[in-house]
């Protein structure tokens, strides 16, 4: 909430309590001013505060915040009758001062990541790791960039899965309590259709540091592409409740309210997360917004999300959404048209674009877990007009076998949504 102009008492209701310790920290020279006070947000009462002068420098920074972490549980348990650790030790996982802070900075970038950060957050993560190879904890954020980095579309040749994966078991062998390699790992597993593996290394990170939200949103992303929409909404609620401006997890959160019929509220978090410049996937929405009969804000959301890039598409995207009399034969040469326009001289490929899928391809089904998040949309466009429905739901069923969640749904459970069909098929509503 730094920043931001909520009261006291709006804070702490929408934090679920009653209490908050509010405090800042200074920094000047050599020197650095902390405060801390306690606050009852019922009666706006200073219970308490202290202020605290320390001479900061590489070789104390880390004990300073011992010390005062120590001091101010010590003071809450006085205050609130609430029985505390006689101390709190800090574990900041390098002695070096300006490696810490360049790590800090790195950390926070990631958390508000985007196509356009990512890149330095990387680099920056790469520089604490070369100047403190021992450093477990930025070894983790630097496998989750890597992990990350080409869902974003950062370009480079590099292999990505592969850096990922060594910089993860480098944190590991530093310090297994970490819970980021696993969720690393839990994610390389989604994205390679092992999905026993991971949600055990999910369940890993979480059972190494619950208060970690990391580990609850790879689990709820994993419950999503699963189909189990309900889980996911359980783990990416915890996933707020631990930090709640983590956008992303507001963002699936929003995925799993739609996919489980609750387009009001899911509706409601997707437009409380664009408006925190989270855009991830949210093209995804844009027949939701037809649906409702708000054709403009469709538009304005694809514009957003086609960029320049796409925009030759757009037009001809749109009108798909929005005329039923629009039709398919039309609207794949209007693509074709508009393609040889933008790129003259090259061969257009074999659209389907919104008008169905693409067939899976083997060995590449859930890269990125793109494909199953789109899957499950009952906004598909080839959901909704009645000529393809039954097309798109047949491919979308060679995907989900291809991707193995047959496989998982028989040895498992079947989702909610999900009944048996045929021989070994199954038919999701």
């Amino acid at each position: 909430y730094r920043g931001d102009t909520f009261s006291v008492p709006e804070i702490a209701a929408a934090l679920s309590v009653r209490h908050l310790v509010e405090g800042s920290v200074r920094r000047s020279g050599s020197m650095v001013r902390i405060t801390a006070q306690l606050i009852d947000s019922e009666t706006d009462a200073h219970l308490w505060s202290e202020t605290y002068d320390r001479p900061l420098t590489a070789e104390n920074l880390f004990g300073i915040q011992s010390e005062i972490a120590t001091a101010i549980v010590t003071a809450l348990g006085s205050k609130l009758g609430t029985k505390q650790p006689a101390s709190v030790k800090i574990d900041a996982g390098t002695a070096e001062l300006d490696t810490y802070e360049t790590f800090l900075r790195a950390s926070e970038l990631f958390r508000r990541r985007s196509g356009e950060n990512l890149p330095d957050t990387i680099a920056m993560f790469e520089k604490v790791v070369e100047d403190d190879p021992g450093f477990a904890r930025a070894w983790a954020g630097l496998a989750y960039a890597y992990r990350v980095a080409p869902g974003w579309g950062v370009a480079g040749d590099r292999d990505w899965d592969s850096l990922a994966s060594e910089a993860a078991d480098r944190a590991t062998s530093i310090d297994e309590r970490l819970a980021v390699p696993f969720v690393v790992r839990s994610s390389l597993s989604s994205s390679a259709n092992r999905w026993d593996d991971a949600l055990e290394q999910a369940a890993a990170a979480i059972e190494r540091e619950p208060s970690n939200p990391d580990g609850w949103y790879i689990r709820g992303q994993t419950h999503l592409n699963l189909g189990y929409f309900e889980n996911a909404r359980r783990d990416f609620e915890q996933c707020l409740l631990l930090e709640p401006e983590y956008e992303i997890c507001r963002r699936f959160l929003a995925f799993s309210r739609l996919y489980a019929g609750h387009t009001d509220e899911a509706l409601q978090l997707f437009e409380l997360g664009m408006s925190r410049n989270q855009d991830s996937y949210s093209s995804i929405f844009a027949p939701v917004y037809v649906a409702r009969g708000n054709h403009a804000a469709a538009l304005l959301l694809m514009s957003h999300s086609y960029g320049s890039e796409g925009g030759w598409q757009l037009e001809p995207d749109y009108r798909f959404l929005t005329e039923p009399g629009y039709s398919v034969e039309q609207y794949r040469a209007d693509l074709r048209r508009r393609y040889a326009m933008e790129f003259p001289g090259e061969v257009p490929p074999d659209f389907l674009g919104l008008s169905g899928l693409p067939e899976p391809a083997a060995g590449a089904v859930n890269n990125d877990n793109t494909p199953l998040i789109l899957l499950w949309s009952p906004y598909w466009p080839g959901m909704q007009r009645s000529e393809l429905r039954e097309a798109t739901l047949a491919t979308r069923d060679r995907w989900f076998r291809a991707a193995g969640l047959y496989d998982y749904w028989r040895k498992h459970e079947i989702p909610p949504q999900c009944r048996p069909a045929g021989k070994d098929g199954f038919r999701c509503d």
